[in-house]
C-alpha cells in the first residue's frame, strides 16, 4: 500500500477542486447571472457556487503551498463580497501551523471526512458480479434519467434535492457519469473525475 503523504494528499486535494471549479465553471457559463465563480489563492482554491451550496468553500488550504494570514485574508474578502459565510475543507495534513492560524481567526471544525483510495495496478483478477446487476456510462442523450435517479436517491433529504438534480445534470458535461441497472431499472448513479493521474470517484446516489 502506498504512504499517505503529504504529496498524495496534495494530489487528492488537486483533483476534488480542480472537479469542483470545472462545475463552478459550466454554471458561470449557463447562467452568468448566478455569480459563480472560482479563485485560486496561493495554494488554495475557494469555490462559489451560490450562498449555501455545498460547493461554495475552498479545497487544498496549506497543502498546495504554504498558508499565510495574507492568502485567509484574501478568502475572506472573497467570501465576504459574495454574501456567504466561509467553509475551508482541510486535510490534517496541512499542519499544526495552518491549524493554529484557523484557531486563532476564530474558525471551528464541524465535520471530519476521511478520503478512501487505492492504487489500480491491474492484479485484483475478476470480481464477482450479482448477474441482476448492470453497470454502464451514461449516453450523450441520458443525461435526464442521470440527474433524476441521482435526486431520488436523496429523497430522504428533500431541502437538497434540487441541488442535487442540477449538479448531476452539469456533471455529464465534465465527467464520466455511470448508471447502475438492476434487471433493467435504474437504481444507482455514480461519476468520475480524472485530474493529475487521479480518478476521483463522486456523486453517489442509490434508489
Amino acid at each position: 500500500m502506498p504512504f499517505s503523504d503529504y504529496a498524495l494528499a496534495g494530489r487528492l486535494e488537486l483533483t476534488e477542486g480542480r472537479g469542483n471549479a470545472a462545475f463552478v465553471e459550466i454554471q458561470q457559463r449557463r447562467n452568468p447571472a448566478s455569480g459563480a465563480e472560482w479563485r485560486a489563492f496561493g495554494g488554495t482554491l475557494a469555490m462559489f457556487s451560490g450562498v449555501g451550496s455545498p460547493l461554495t468553500q475552498t479545497f487544498g488550504l496549506g497543502v498546495g503551498s504554504a498558508l499565510t494570514d495574507a492568502d485567509l485574508d484574501a478568502i475572506e474578502s472573497f467570501y465576504a463580497a459574495r454574501g456567504s459565510d466561509v467553509f475551508h475543507e482541510v486535510s490534517p495534513l496541512a499542519g499544526v501551523d495552518v491549524f493554529a492560524r484557523l484557531a486563532r481567526r476564530g474558525y471551528q471544525p464541524v465535520e471530519l471526512s476521511s478520503v478512501m483510495f487505492r492504487p489500480l495496478d491491474g492484479r485484483d483478477g475478476a470480481i464477482e458480479v450479482n448477474p441482476r446487476l448492470r453497470v454502464r456510462a451514461i449516453e450523450p442523450d441520458e443525461a435526464g434519467l442521470f440527474a433524476s435517479v441521482s435526486a431520488r436517491g436523496w429523497s430522504e433529504s428533500t431541502e437538497v434535492q434540487a441541488f442535487i438534480d442540477g449538479f448531476a445534470r452539469v456533471s455529464v458535461e465534465y465527467a464520466t457519469c455511470i448508471v447502475a441497472e438492476c434487471d433493467g431499472a435504474t437504481i444507482a448513479t455514480a461519476a468520475m473525475f480524472s485530474c493529475n493521474g487521479v480518478g476521483l470517484l463522486a456523486g453517489a446516489s442509490t434508489v
